[in-house]
Formats: structure tokens, sequence, C-alpha cells
């Protein structure tokens, strides 16, 4: 982990928020696969499987696993899943990662 890297849960924000040097390095692949698809704008299942996991570690020796089963949301009206992550000044662990593991407060 960097320790200079702050990050923060907020069962507010739906996406998984990164500040700009973790967004890019993990929104590019994830892109980059789904732009190949003939249909990068509603991926099958099938496709969703063969994306790769989000691996955050944090401070303490905690390493959390986000799939693309839960970063990729659903969008109105289609249903269609698409990517819920944004750039940002700070790392924010929002529903993408809350509905990955069981969270208390």
């Amino acid at each position: 982990p960097d320790p200079a890297c702050t990050s923060f849960v907020d069962s507010g924000t739906s996406a998984l928020l990164l500040s700009p040097q973790y967004f890019h390095a993990i929104s590019s692949p994830i892109m980059d696969h789904l732009n190949a698809l003939p249909e990068p704008a509603c991926p099958t299942e099938a496709e969703l499987a063969q994306l790769p996991n989000i691996t955050i570690e944090l401070a303490g020796g905690v390493t959390l696993q986000v799939t693309s089963q839960t970063y990729m949301q659903p969008r109105a009206p289609t249903g269609c899943k698409g990517v819920s992550l944004g750039p940002h000044t700070q790392n924010v662990l929002g529903q993408v990662v809350l509905e990955a593991y069981y969270t208390v407060f």
C-alpha cells in the first residue's frame, strides 16, 4: 500500500472512485477489454467473467478483491452493465466495494 494514499468508505456513493493515478491504471485495461468486444456497451455474462478483478490493498495487510460482477453495474433503461468506476480527488470505496463484503459500521 502507498502510505501517502488516503481512502474512505462512503455508503452513499454508488461507484468506486479513485484518484487519477489509480483510476487510469485500473480503468485502462478494463476499457481496452470492453472496447474489443462485439457489443462493448452491453457485454454478456460470459464476457464480464473475463474482465480482471480489482485488488485494493489497505493498511494492516487487508486485501479486497472486487470482481467484474460487482464493478459492472446495470444501467437504466437497458439493464446492460457498465463500469462503475470514476476519477476523484481521493479514493472513495462506495457501493461497488461494499456489495462484495459484509460491512459493519
